[in-house]
């Protein structure tokens, strides 16, 4: 087949020196440079799919011993886990947990090489640890991953209208973040 295209595109195609000019000469040819460029796109798209379908599929990114978390905030009511209003994206926070030393550190999308040390941390493994901001015997804000999802839980509650955070997938965060940057 690749002598009968070259010998339609050119009929003195026995005088080619190497596979570099039939490739000149196929490139030159008006439809093959479409047809090429539609293949390398597809193979793009079907990479690229391939790559990252295994993180989308999950609700954070768990690798070893640290876990991402991407979360959204809602303006309006929430109806079915569907914001009824704008949404805003947090930073996604990324969570090293150490269970033999029970301690936790994290760091965001902006902080590269920064790591922050949580202190007063509660942990079972990767995904249920919990951590408060100060010593206090009875600490009015714990928060962490209770079995993989991310929780703020209160126990002194003097703010009601504060709405927590709602956890996404990567996709879904990624979305959002487009969104806020092209509006």
């Amino acid at each position: 087949m690749h002598f009968v295209l070259l010998a339609r595109l050119k009929p003195h195609t026995s005088n080619l020196h190497g596979p570099l000019e039939a490739a000149r000469i196929i490139f030159r040819h008006p439809h093959a440079g479409a047809a090429n460029t539609k293949r390398l796109t597809g193979y793009f798209v079907v990479a690229a799919a391939l790559c990252f379908f295994p993180v989308s599929a999950s609700i954070s990114t768990s690798l070893e011993n640290k876990v991402t978390v991407y979360m959204l905030s809602c303006d309006g009511e929430m109806v079915n886990d569907v914001c009824r209003g704008m949404e805003k994206t947090y930073l996604p926070f990324t969570y090293a947990v150490s269970v033999d030393q029970h301690s936790v550190s994290y760091r965001t999308m902006g902080e590269r090489g920064i790591q922050h040390e949580l202190s007063f941390c509660a942990v079972q493994d990767t995904n249920s640890w919990l951590c408060q901001f100060n010593g206090d015997e009875v600490p009015k804000t714990r928060f962490g991953m209770v079995s993989g999802k991310y929780a703020e839980i209160a126990t002194c509650v003097a703010d009601t209208t504060h709405r927590p955070p709602i956890q996404v997938s990567m996709w879904r965060w990624w979305l959002v973040r487009l969104h806020e940057k092209l509006s």
